[in-house]
């Protein structure tokens, strides 16, 4: 049999039965009578028998077109109603050759393809009999024919409402033990249940399960109304624990919520304070989070990584690295990794980079934090940290070079002003001694420790003058010296002997001849003694020599034994005494041997000791030194006796 509709029929039939009368009922008869003929009934009203749908005295009946009562089911105006054998319509349930069936005044019989009625609910075939036992409504929902209340059915207890209509979901029995009915398959259900809010469990014996309980090994919590909780939950002991968002299982162990991590112990505590684990250590809080970032804890800090192990040594946090001790406190000052490396940290104990002045030292650290020893490079700057990192200043030795550093610790270059005095360096910085040229093209001269000189210096046998800052002075007149291009000084007596020397070879001999051609013998004063001479001063008889070009023996060896100097040579004159008084004349050093030249006689030029003494049976007094500076200035004269 083919099950289709559920219907709802009302139990309130009187109330249809008038407005529902027209749907049975065309007329109603009020004066007529009844008659049989043979098994046949009929009812005439003013004479003539009565067809169709009637009413007599309040009941309706069906007459056939020749007048006779109809009984059993009849179709009228396509609807199925059923006559009993008094032919009087019947309403509501009928039972028929040991079938139920429902008639409705308006719809006639009731079967699958008849619409929905009010409240009692039953399932009718395509022929309008009604279903026994169990009944699966449109709605999803089942009920039990005539079951109310609680009631066993196949040995298992049921609760129906008063209208049949199955209980679902969870239902407290009388036995004290609440079970979940399926609405779908109308059994009751064991095991894990999934509901609407959330998943209960059904325990074959205890019925529904709530607070803390065990099942295969994992440990779950249910709330008073049955339902598995999730997430953090204080549970009946009063215990704060943690159940799998999921699963509902309690975690134990390790555990992250929401970022932040927590150690649940076998019991599924929370654990709180100071934590060893797997070599780590934590601190949790006193909600069992673990502290991450820097936390004070009884007053210290402490710095914790992200995922709450307690942090040590050089550490990374946000892009900057700070400085841990090994209990991960942080560290300000001078601090020493592991490796040997050497950090400083800031008031935060974050690792400063860059350069830096610490008590009144500059130091530099790279982009880590690290400090650097050794060459370091910046833009153009060139600096040296010694061992200690700390950058050198001054005068510095480094793998047997000596550099300069200026007070900011930047090797220097060029002329460099340090300590009061202009210092002499190339582009490394190397301290240069002898002559130096800047970059604009000025000279200076440095001394052994690569200072520029000052004023005048005699500088390979030449004189020049250096001002207050070390430069050169050319093409210029100071102090009566002339100065040419090339920076030599010399006295005007020099410049012109020098010029004189240009006619010579520059030979000895050749300059005696130039000196005894051009300045000759004359007694222009009465002898003086070698006292008056060195009182004199020995410049100034060459001078009157070169400006009247005669002068007795002293003014002519004199003259010759300047020109010699000028020339390079190293001289002496010899003070002798004859029969004729006292006389001089020149010894220039060649070779190593001393040569005699008498610019008083032209003819003794470079004549031996020997034949000089014999010549003027000479006896020789002392030996006489007259000394220039490189300038040809005069600058006295040493007597020997001899």
């Amino acid at each position: 049999m083919k099950l289709k509709k559920i219907c709802r029929i009302t139990a309130c039939c009187t109330i249809c039965l008038a407005a529902m009368q027209t749907a049975i009922t065309a007329s109603a008869a009020s004066d007529g009578y009844w008659e049989t003929a043979g098994k046949k009934r009929f009812y005439v009203e003013d004479g003539v028998r009565v067809t169709g749908e009637q009413t007599i005295d309040g009941i309706p009946y069906l007459f056939a077109p020749n007048g006779a009562q109809q009984t059993g089911w009849q179709t009228v105006y396509g609807k199925r109603y059923f006559y009993d054998t008094n032919g009087e319509a019947k309403f509501g349930w009928i039972s028929w050759r040991g079938e139920s069936y429902y008639v409705s005044q308006e719809l006639g019989k009731l079967t699958d393809e008849s619409p929905v009625q009010d409240d009692l609910t039953f399932q009718f075939d395509s022929y309008g009999i009604a279903k026994q036992g169990w009944i699966r409504h449109a709605d999803g929902s089942w009920s039990y024919s005539n079951a109310s209340g609680e009631m066993t059915i196949d040995g298992c207890a049921y609760l129906f409402d008063a209208n049949s209509k199955l209980l679902t979901g969870w239902q407290a029995l009388s036995d004290g033990i609440t079970r979940y009915f399926d609405p779908e398959t109308h059994t009751v259900l064991t095991g894990w249940i999934r509901e609407k809010n959330g998943r209960g469990y059904a325990d074959p014996e205890r019925g529904q399960l709530k607070g803390l309980q065990t099942l295969e090994g994992q440990t779950y919590y249910f709330g008073n109304d049955g339902l598995m909780q999730t997430g953090w939950q204080t549970t009946d002991d009063g215990l704060l624990r943690l159940f799998d968002t999921e699963t509902g299982v309690m975690k134990t162990g390790l555990t992250e919520v929401d970022g932040k991590k927590y150690l649940l112990n076998d019991n599924g505590a929370v654990q709180t304070g100071w934590i060893d684990l797997n070599n780590q250590v934590y601190y949790a809080g006193e909600d069992g989070a673990f502290a991450t970032d820097f936390t004070r804890i009884d007053g210290v800090i402490y710095y914790f990584a992200p995922d709450g192990a307690r942090g040590s040594g050089v550490t990374v946090i946000n892009g900057t690295t700070f400085l841990l001790n090994a209990k991960g406190i942080p560290q300000t000052g001078w601090y020493t990794a592991a490796d040997g490396s050497v950090y400083y940290g800031d008031f935060r104990a974050a690792a400063v980079t860059g350069k830096q002045v610490i008590k009144d030292q500059q130091f530099y650290f790279n982009d880590a934090g690290v400090l650097q020893k050794g060459w370091l490079k910046f833009g153009d700057a060139v600096s040296y940290a010694g061992e200690d990192g700390a950058f050198v200043t001054g005068f510095k030795r480094i793998d047997g070079i000596i550099y300069f550093f200026n007070d900011d610790g930047v090797r220097g270059s060029g002329v460099t002003f340090y300590q009061g005095k202009y210092y002499l360096l190339n582009q490394n910085g190397i301290p240069q001694t002898g002559w130096y040229t800047d970059s604009k093209g000025a000279k200076y001269y440095g001394d052994n420790t690569a200072a520029a000189v000052t004023g005048w210096q005699e500088i390979d046998r030449k004189g020049y003058y250096f001002n207050t800052n070390g430069v050169m002075a050319v093409s210029t007149t100071i102090d009566g010296f002339t100065i040419d291009a090339n920076g030599v000084a010399r006295s005007a007596m020099a410049v012109t002997v020098d010029s004189l020397l240009g006619n010579t070879t520059g030979a000895p001999t050749s300059i005696f001849s130039f000196c005894t051609a051009n300045y000759r013998y004359s007694r222009i004063e009465a002898t003086r003694t070698v006292q008056q001479l060195i009182s004199a001063g020995w410049d100034s008889l060459v001078r009157y020599t070169l400006a009247n070009r005669r002068g007795v023996c002293y003014y002519l060896a004199a003259t010759y034994d300047y020109f010699c100097q000028r020339a390079g040579y190293t001289t002496r004159m010899i003070h002798a005494t004859h029969s004729t008084g006292n006389h001089y004349w020149v010894q220039v050093l060649v070779n190593g041997q001393w040569q005699n030249y008498d610019p008083t006689y032209s003819n003794r030029n470079n004549i031996s000791w020997n034949d000089q003494i014999a010549i003027g049976n000479y006896q020789v007094l002392g030996i006489v030194e007259a000394h220039y500076d490189a300038r040809g200035a005069y600058i006295g004269c040493d007597y020997t006796p001899w």
